[in-house]
C-alpha cells in the first residue's frame, strides 16, 4: 500500500497561497534558459581546466535565476555575483525572482520528503524534521512575498 504523508489544513493554506503567488509573479521575471537544477558545491569539480558543473539530472529548461536559488540565501552571495558578473549579467528582474523560485525548490524538497521518500524509505522525513525545515523556510517567504 502506498503511503503519502498528509499535510494538515494550516500547511495546505500555506502551499496554495505560495504556489499561486509563484504563478502570478515568477512569469514577469528571469529570461529562460536551460538551467542546472542543483547547482551546489558537491556537484563542481575543480580540475586542471577549471570548474567542470556535474550531476544534469535535474537540468530543464525554465527561469535563469533558479540555479542562483541555493547561493543566494548563503553570506557569499555577493562574491558569487561579484564573479558570475565578469562573464554575465544578472538582472534586476533575475534578482526579483529569486524568492519565488526559493518556494518553488522548497515544495519540491517538500515533494521529495512527503510523497516520493516515504514510498521507498518510510516516514522519516516528518520525524527528522526535513518536512518542518522547508515549512518554516515556507512561512518566512510567506511573510515576505504574501
Amino acid at each position: 500500500m502506498e503511503r503519502i504523508l498528509a499535510v494538515d489544513n494550516t500547511e495546505e493554506n500555506l502551499l496554495r497561497s505560495l504556489a499561486a503567488a509563484v504563478r502570478n509573479n515568477v512569469a514577469q521575471y528571469s529570461t529562460a534558459g536551460t538551467c542546472h537544477g542543483d547547482v551546489t558545491l558537491d556537484n563542481i569539480l575543480l580540475t586542471k581546466q577549471g570548474l567542470v558543473l556535474l550531476d544534469f539530472d535535474l537540468a530543464a529548461v525554465g527561469p535563469l535565476a533558479s540555479d542562483f536559488t541555493g547561493v543566494a540565501t548563503t553570506p557569499h552571495w555577493e562574491a558569487f555575483k561579484t564573479g558570475y558578473t565578469t562573464r554575465r549579467p544578472i538582472t534586476a528582474a533575475d534578482e526579483a525572482a529569486i524568492p519565488y523560485l526559493q518556494v518553488v525548490a522548497r515544495i519540491f524538497n517538500l515533494q521529495f520528503h512527503l510523497v516520493d521518500k516515504p514510498r521507498f524509505r518510510g516516514e522519516e522525513s516528518k520525524g527528522e524534521g526535513w518536512a518542518a525545515a522547508e515549512f518554516d523556510g515556507l512561512r518566512a517567504a510567506a511573510a515576505v512575498l504574501l
